[in-house]
């Protein structure tokens, strides 16, 4: 739990101080007063890095450095930001970057998520690696490095004469690497179905089919093998092309709502039951690894929530600490328990 936390030169922030309930947080306040840099705020002291911009562009503007501050379970935790490096203070313990056991679990919801389902495949399989990242912190450096090897795979296909005989150590290696973030994306969608289907019922109150396909043009069966051999026999392809057509990194998953895939049939009432419904998974997935109870953000979405559905969400996170950021703190307050502790930002912070 976060009991508190001080804010200097912090984006719109100079010098702010704000006390936080252990249970229920509502930072209201209009568009534009600072109300999604505050909860990115408790998101970088709690993992380390902003979900939506670089570490210089945190710091306020002509400011030396940026300081987040705060007690969290009775630790006192800071993070000091530069220009060109942050430090973590735990207590008494320096850090230059959080591990995964020095990170608190936040579970966050915010407006691009609901494009989840109609977006981008690399949204989708940045999803499903941060979900599998939770429960293996060394997965992301697995996926840096397939990554890396992709890169020196293409500019080896764009190189003029290049020799197919090069290819080999590179395909073997993106092929190892690849069979794992196959495996693992697999079983994290196969996770996830053992739940979906009863939860988005719950929460539409339908008796809806429901499940997720990881989608691949190869057979999951001996993936590692298959890659390999594709790499192989289609070289020049990919030379024409310039770059690799098979692998994890071109591969994805779908929804599939009565047969039919979400982002062909899902009604926009459906879809955000599909988003909700991952959420409340996602928590699932990361209280099982850490044992402990995640932060829940909510970032300007509750309004896209019928009165079911806030209803529903609310019961599944009230024993969590949760931050909820609105423009309307009667239509929020009204769907919680009466302890809740309101967060009015009325004006804009001095800069």
């Amino acid at each position: 739990m976060i009991n508190n936390i001080h804010i200097l030169n912090y984006r719109s922030y100079q010098n702010e101080v704000f006390e936080f309930d252990s249970n229920l947080n509502v930072i209201v306040g209009p568009n534009a007063i600072g109300k999604t840099n505050l909860i990115e705020a408790i998101l970088v002291l709690c993992q380390g890095k902003s979900y939506r911009a670089k570490d210089q562009e945190l710091i306020a503007f002509n400011a030396e450095y940026a300081l987040i501050e705060s007690l969290i379970e009775g630790q006192a935790r800071s993070v000091q930001i530069e220009p060109q490096s942050k430090t973590f203070l735990i207590n008494t313990k320096k850090l230059k970057r959080l591990s995964p056991q020095n990170k608190i679990p936040v579970v966050m919801f915010e407006p691009n998520h609901l494009s989840l389902l109609e977006g981008s495949k690399n949204e989708r399989k940045r999803y499903l690696d941060s979900l599998i990242a939770e429960e293996n912190p060394s997965y992301n450096r697995i996926v840096r490095e397939y990554d890396r090897l992709i890169m020196q795979r293409n500019k080896l296909l764009k190189t003029i004469n290049s020799k197919n005989k090069e290819f080999f150590p590179w395909n073997l290696r993106i092929s190892q690497t690849g069979g794992l973030i196959n495996a693992q994306r697999r079983a994290v969608v196969d996770k996830i179905n053992l739940s979906i289907q009863e939860i988005y019922n719950q929460i539409s109150g339908t008796k809806t089919s429901i499940k997720l396909n990881y989608l691949s043009s190869l057979n999951t069966k001996n993936y590692e093998a298959n890659l390999l051999r594709f790499l192989e026999n289609n070289i020049e392809e990919d030379k024409l092309k310039g770059f690799s057509m098979y692998g994890p990194h071109r591969e994805d998953f779908r929804v599939i709502i009565n047969n039919a895939p979400s982002n062909q049939s899902a009604s926009r009432g459906e879809t955000r039951t599909i988003i909700l419904a991952l959420k409340i998974i996602e928590k699932e997935i990361i209280e099982q690894k850490k044992h402990q109870k995640a932060i829940f953000i909510l970032d300007d979405v509750f309004s896209e929530l019928d009165n079911h559905r806030r209803t529903f969400l609310i019961q599944n996170i009230k024993d969590n600490q949760v931050f909820i950021t609105t423009t309307d703190a009667d239509m929020v307050v009204n769907h919680l328990p009466k302890n809740v502790k309101v967060i009015a930002l009325s004006r804009v912070p001095d800069i």
